[in-house]
């Protein structure tokens, strides 16, 4: 008869015990060296993707901020700013005068650093706006 094969399956118990651990160990030891590289090629993609990162950076900037940006934070500090509450009714009554003058909607966000940056520099929010990429 062959080595395993018996008409008493309660027979070989231990045997089988052991032959299930051994396999098991070795599959251990087999996702164990598997692990490993797994876990040193987020490093090395990591790399790739920081100079990936590098050098198309200075391709991006050829394009406009409202073009090049995943949304309206990108690039961006946030900075408070407190206003009179006359301020801000001036500011919102010139932003929907000059989304209607250019047909055009444009971001809060992007309103408020166009008039705080054009009033910095003392200039038009409309060429800060161009510059950004708006069709106006």
């Amino acid at each position: 008869m062959k080595a395993g094969s018996s008409n008493d399956p309660f027979s070989d118990d231990d045997q089988d015990e052991q032959h299930e651990d051994e396999p098991t160990e070795a599959i251990d030891d087999d996702v164990a060296e598997v692990a490993e590289p797994v876990s040193e090629s987020p490093e090395t993609q990591d790399d790739v993707v920081d100079e990936r990162d590098t050098s198309s950076g200075s391709r991006l900037d050829q394009y406009p901020y409202k073009l090049r940006r995943d949304s309206v934070k990108d690039e961006r500090d946030m900075v408070q700013l407190y206003v009179q509450d006359s301020t801000e009714r001036r500011s919102a009554a010139r932003k929907a005068e000059f989304e209607e003058e250019h047909e055009v909607d444009i971001y809060l966000t992007d309103w408020r650093e166009a008039a705080f940056l054009a009033g910095v520099e003392d200039r038009e929010i409309v060429g800060v706006l161009r510059e950004w990429g708006y069709d106006i």
